[in-house]
């Protein structure tokens, strides 16, 4: 990854977006965002509408690392 940034996407929300060198490096690290997201799934708030937690969203980068 070569950048990871938090958007705020409404008053008590965010998301992270990251930034890869290509497509490639992107779907081999695919598993490993996953398998990170997986730990702290259960914690994510589902904005219903059957969106699920990792459905997209925008907004405003708030931070960027």
């Amino acid at each position: 990854m070569k950048r990871m940034s938090v958007v705020k996407t409404g008053d008590r929300s965010c998301s992270l977006a990251g930034e890869w060198e290509s497509m490639e490096a992107l779907a081999a690290a695919r598993p490993q965002v996953i398998a990170r997201l997986d730990r702290f799934r259960d914690m994510l708030d589902d904005p219903g509408g059957d969106l699920g937690v990792t459905a997209p969203r925008s907004g405003e980068v708030v931070l960027s690392v």
